[in-house]
């Protein structure tokens, strides 16, 4: 059985931590990218 409390507290957090990451990536890109 999945418990699924545990997931629903640590969603919003899982969420903004993906999108940083996505936004650091997205820095690096445009930092490392020829112009």
């Amino acid at each position: 059985m999945v418990d699924w409390s545990r997931y629903s507290s640590c969603g919003p957090a899982l969420t903004l931590t993906l999108s940083q990451w996505e936004r650091g990536l997205t820095e690096v890109s445009l930092r490392y990218t020829p112009t």
